[in-house]
């Protein structure tokens, strides 16, 4: 085996278990919420807790990034989310379950930040577009643990006993794939580091930073509300709405693959924008279909379409001159998990005074503003000298 291949095996493991964790999660936020006996409002307030600590997580990443090797951090933040999904299958009101959604916080931060980290410096050492593909794995792991979960749920399997056996094989995951990770490049970090002491970030970093913010929230309100949209205003059973996720990861999986082909023909901006309207006729198939399998039509268009997003502005960030890996895949991801500061709790708040059908009318606005700032994005990246 040779090490390229070595290497993306392990980065693809690791996008996996970031799929995998979300979603089984999500797959299950039914049950958790009838568990912990929690209303949407207080749904809505444990993802403020998540958002809050992966955003302090977020914070001071770059320097745990800086000083401890990207891979070792990697493989810590395994061990320490699956101890997290193992407390939220034991947690049994809201406020252990804010607890919970606190310590998922601070592991899935670092995590995400981590093995963005290890992408990008895949790309810049074997010289080939890849970020699309292992964010293919995160959409491939949402997929597979989302079917499990909904054969679990099913069978009416508690939490309980789900969640600890996820665990155990996202550890053996970890063992297995660790050995395979890149290491740091300290010396042209350091360098970097200089310019960087000069030179603030680069605009560009940030208006990705942004602009992934939307997108993700976008996807969120997938995991987030999906199955509790399915099971709550269409009627849907448990079983069913833990497919949400699954399909719209499935659908992200194949795009994903296919998406990083596309870019070396076509570049990475027209696969954005016409990715953005994709996904707005998802969302807007979601909102207006009176059957929910309808819905699980919309939401697997939204993958389509939102797929090549996410990834391709972590790879524009990271292309920007001046600016190191760690520091680009740090603020993005920083200003991305902001978005779960306050998305997840507005909708929950607004489900309550209204409903949750009304209430996930804010990804449409999200995805029309994402797309409009998207028009202007290859003006400002050509300013700031990145290769696409």
């Amino acid at each position: 085996m040779t090490e390229q291949l070595k290497t993306r095996l392990s980065c693809m493991a690791f996008f996996f278990i970031a799929g995998g964790v979300y979603s089984a999660i999500m797959a299950y936020m039914p049950v958790i919420k009838e568990h912990t006996q929690a209303t949407n409002a207080q749904i809505g307030t444990a993802f403020f807790f998540f958002g809050v600590f992966s955003l302090i997580a977020l914070f001071v990443s770059k320097n745990i990034l800086e000083k401890i090797e990207s891979a070792l951090v990697i493989f810590f933040c395994t061990l320490w989310m699956s101890m997290g999904i193992c407390a939220i299958a034991f947690a049994s009101s809201p406020v252990q379950l804010y607890m919970c959604f606190g310590a998922m916080g601070l592991g899935v931060g670092v995590f995400d930040a981590a093995i963005n980290v290890q992408g990008i410096l895949f790309e810049q050492r074997h010289k080939q577009q890849a970020l699309n593909f292992f964010h293919a794995l995160c959409s491939g792991g949402g997929l597979a643990l989302s079917i499990i979960a909904a054969l679990a749920a099913s069978t009416a399997l508690k939490p309980e006993v789900f969640f600890p056996c996820l665990a155990a094989l996202f550890v053996g995951i970890g063992v297995l794939s660790k050995p395979g990770l890149l290491a740091d490049d300290k010396k042209a970090d350091e360098e970097k580091a200089g310019s960087e002491a000069e030179h603030k970030i680069p605009l560009i970093v940030i208006v990705c930073g942004l602009l992934t913010l939307l997108a993700d929230a976008s996807e969120g309100s997938i995991a987030e509300w999906g199955a509790l949209y399915l099971v709550e205003e269409k009627d849907a059973p448990n079983a069913l709405g833990a497919l949400v996720y699954g399909v719209f990861s499935a659908m992200s999986f194949v795009g994903r693959l296919a998406a990083d082909p596309i870019r070396e023909k076509v570049g990475s901006f027209v696969p954005i924008g016409i990715g953005l309207l994709l996904g707005l006729f998802g969302m807007l198939t979601v909102l207006f279909a009176e059957s929910a399998y309808l819905c699980l039509f919309g939401y697997g268009v939204m993958g389509i379409g939102l797929e090549p997003v996410v990834p391709t502005l972590f790879s524009l960030a990271g292309s920007v001159p001046g600016i190191s890996p760690q520091q680009a895949s740090s603020t993005v991801a920083f200003l991305a998990y902001g978005g779960l500061l306050f998305v997840p709790p507005c909708i929950g708040y607004l489900a309550q005074m209204s409903s949750l059908h009304s209430a996930l009318f804010l990804v449409v606005v999200f995805l029309l503003v994402v797309f409009t700032a998207s028009l202007f994005l290859r003006r400002l990246f050509v300013k700031s000298d990145g290769k696409a």
